[in-house]
């Protein structure tokens, strides 16, 4: 099955993702019962101008859903199949494939700041796991934390960029669809991540306080 990647319109994404809906059909589990149809749209999902909100990366099933007032039929409509993601934290949220196909294709510069942030992730994951008894820096909760960077991870990646300009400029993908340095690009993901390591101070804040940071650092009650 081809990548969403892989067409060169939105017309044919669209149409081919219009037979992919019609030959699955209504699904409890894609992970189950279509994997390469479940990899196509996990891969799909990462086009949404809004994934990080959608939390996409969380995504560990999607299931394919008669809408709620759609009435049954024998032969379900493309309208009323409804798309839904369910999550390694044990939500789900319905997500339109319209607005995946729709989406533009994601230009280098976007594709390079994720794979930035997935090259550090192992770092992120380091410094919580020193951290478990430490609260939020601003509200002291122990709830909902999260990793915050003190210099702002643009700052930081864009002082590297600067530094090093000849950036890789094509990606893989990890099991979970998003984009990852390739093998080729180990030296320059290694540099990097040792500036990061170097260079960012982290702190735990919990996700309602980190949501009030600005660009700027600001906080707002």
């Amino acid at each position: 099955m081809k990548h969403p990647e892989e067409f060169d319109t939105t017309e044919e994404l669209r149409d081919f993702v219009v037979h992919t809906i019609r030959s699955t059909g209504l699904c409890k589990s894609l992970k189950n019962e279509h994997p390469e149809v479940y990899d196509f749209f996990l891969s799909l999902f990462q086009r949404h101008p809004e994934k990080e909100r959608k939390e996409v990366a969380l995504t560990t099933d999607i299931s394919i859903r008669r809408f709620p007032k759609a009435k049954p039929q024998a032969v379900q409509p493309i309208q009323d199949h409804q798309f839904f993601l369910h999550r390694s934290n044990g939500t789900e949220d319905s997500i339109s494939w319209v607005s995946c196909v729709k989406g533009a294709i994601n230009p280098v510069g976007k594709r390079l700041n994720w794979a930035m942030r997935q090259s550090i992730e192992g770092q992120i994951r380091e410094f919580r796991a020193a951290h478990p008894n430490t609260p939020c820096e601003f509200c002291h909760t122990y709830e909902n934390r999260t990793v915050d960077h003190i210099k702002k991870f643009r700052d930081l990646k864009d002082e590297f960029l600067n530094a090093h300009p000849n950036h890789p400029t094509e990606f893989g993908k990890n099991e979970l669809a998003q984009e990852i340095f390739r093998p080729e690009d180990a030296a320059f993901e290694t540099a990097w991540q040792e500036y990061h390591r170097t260079h960012a101070s982290l702190r735990i804040l919990c996700k309602p306080c980190n949501m009030k940071l600005d660009n700027y650092g600001a906080f707002h009650i």
